[in-house]
């Protein structure tokens, strides 16, 4: 696995790392596969997730970095604070991608951009009710704002 993932990224201590990843995760839930093929198959595609995850989370820090380097030195948080704010973006950024495009795009209006939810719900055909914007399939997406406040984003995000 740590072959593959050192091809996949181009370097050897990230692979490292992720083949470690890789292993934890098997450690705690053992997978039963019926043959060689099909062990190799699986491992191939969590090898492929662990990248995808990998080249996000680059993203992401890259992000924060340049919105760090933007801002003014005087409000720049702590290493720790700093790690805390990725760990969460990834955490936003996974959950997003659980959700349809449009209902996920929506939710980002509305958060980054302030756009109130029936001004979104009549640009994009969604029906609403309530604090709640429904798109295809029912998706929904509800934000509880007074959970944002004084969080790791506050200051940072919209």
């Amino acid at each position: 696995m740590q072959q593959l993932l050192s091809q996949r990224l181009g370097c050897s201590e990230s692979a490292a790392d992720l083949a470690q990843d890789a292993f934890v995760r098997l450690m705690k839930t053992p997978r039963h596969l019926d043959s060689f093929e099909g062990a190799r198959a699986y491992l191939s595609r969590m090898a492929k997730g662990l990248c995808v995850d990998h080249w996000r989370r680059q993203d992401i820090e890259r992000a924060w970095q340049q919105a760090l380097a933007a801002s003014a030195e005087a409000h720049l948080p702590s290493a720790e604070h700093q790690q805390i704010v990725i760990e969460t973006l990834c955490e936003i950024d996974r959950m997003l991608a659980r959700l349809p495009e449009k209902v996920a795009s929506a939710f980002l209006a509305s958060q980054l951009h302030g756009k109130p939810y029936r001004q979104i719900a009549e640009e994009w055909g969604f029906r609403t009710h309530g604090q709640k914007i429904y798109g295809p399939g029912h998706a929904a997406v509800r934000v509880d704002r007074s959970r944002l406040r004084g969080g790791p984003l506050n200051g940072f995000c919209g």
